[in-house]
């Protein structure tokens, strides 16, 4: 399995299938009633972190296989 970073997590339309296919998810999201939404969808055996955080402003010290920025995530930023 691959060790996944998903910026702009949501609700976890993509970390959970992801993590349903046996995938380590990192979740990063600054939107915390959405990650509260994710909370509530994580089943026991789905591996996903989250960090509730801006991801302009990350410092983690980790090495992953993929980083997934969908629907336009980084067109957000200004």
């Amino acid at each position: 399995p691959a060790w996944v970073i998903d910026l702009g997590c949501g609700t976890g339309r993509l970390g959970l299938p992801l993590a349903d296919d046996g995938h380590h998810v990192i979740g990063i999201d600054e939107n915390e009633a959405m990650l509260d939404v994710l909370r509530t969808r994580i089943q026991p055996h789905q591996a996903i972190g989250l960090i509730g955080a801006d991801a302009r402003h990350l410092d983690m010290d980790v090495q992953v296989d993929v980083v997934l920025a969908a629907c336009n995530f980084l067109g957000h930023f200004t």
